[in-house]
């Protein structure tokens, strides 16, 4: 079937409408990556253009923010909340986001062990709470800081000047003409006991610096691990790059595709 020229234009304009209430306008000349692409939370945002696109009565928001920085985070859901005001359209916010469900949700549902066991006004359930699992969830937000580091720890890694690209263009010869700078000159130490927090909006680099830490993608700049040189890890003698390996070791944000679905969960 051939489309119509003017309706491939609106097609195009409605698709950069999308993303521009998603805050993905710096996909719009990307819009033929691939998922695996782009970050884990432009993913999330790029699911949102999905659901939203439609205009649909009911929209079932099944932790819409997890992968979402706290910007990004007020952002979204003031979109839905605007939508909502619109359209009218209901939302059932699936979450264990306590400070979401207060300041977006108009009654809330509290579950555990597969039963509803509180329900009520957001008001009722964070001021008179009544059952004592939701008094303990109440609590339990973190009320302690990070105690100081020896400062003669050792220092476990050091990463100077990492920077990385990725190529997003090329010619009718497959040269490169075009690079996305994911990273540009991060220089950090990291001690033993230590704990860093990278902090940033989604497709700022965070996810891209681990990856190159762990030498999944290419980068420039120097890694070193454990004093051996982390950079060059294929030009180290096979015994110390299995040490390496196992030293260093990560949790990625996405665990769908990070684990095998070939195999059991015991084999994993």
């Amino acid at each position: 079937i051939l489309l119509h020229q003017p309706f491939i234009k609106d097609l195009e304009a409605k698709i950069d409408e999308l993303f521009t209430m998603v805050g993905l306008e710096n996909l719009i000349h990307r819009k033929k990556s691939y998922p695996h692409q782009i970050s884990g939370g432009q993913r999330q945002r790029l699911m949102l253009a999905m659901a939203i696109s439609n205009s649909p009565n009911i929209l079932i928001a099944d932790e819409p923010t997890t992968a979402l920085d706290k910007i990004w985070e007020g952002e979204i859901m003031k979109l839905l909340k605007d939508l909502q005001s619109k359209t009218n359209m209901a939302i059932l916010l699936i979450t264990h986001d306590l400070s979401l469900v207060k300041n977006y949700a108009d009654s809330i549902f509290i579950m555990q062990k597969g039963q509803v066991i509180e329900q009520g006004t957001t008001g009722q359930v964070f001021h008179k709470p009544r059952h004592e699992y939701t008094k303990m969830l109440l609590d339990s937000a973190p009320k302690f800081l990070p105690k100081p580091i020896d400062t003669s720890a050792k220092n476990l890694l050091a990463v100077q000047n990492l920077s990385i690209k990725f190529p997003v263009k090329k010619n009718i010869f497959g040269k490169v003409t075009k690079y996305f700078n994911a990273c540009c000159g991060a220089s950090f130490n990291l001690r033993q006991g230590e704990t860093i927090g990278i902090i940033g909006e989604s497709g700022s680099g965070k996810t891209s610096i681990a990856y190159a830490i762990l030498r999944l993608i290419k980068s420039c700049g120097a890694i070193n691990f454990l004093e051996h040189d982390f950079q060059n890890l294929p030009s180290l003698k096979p015994p110390i790059r299995k040490f390496l390996r196992r030293n260093m070791q990560a949790v990625f944000q996405d665990p769908f595709s990070s684990l095998n679905g070939r195999l059991k969960v015991k084999e994993i």
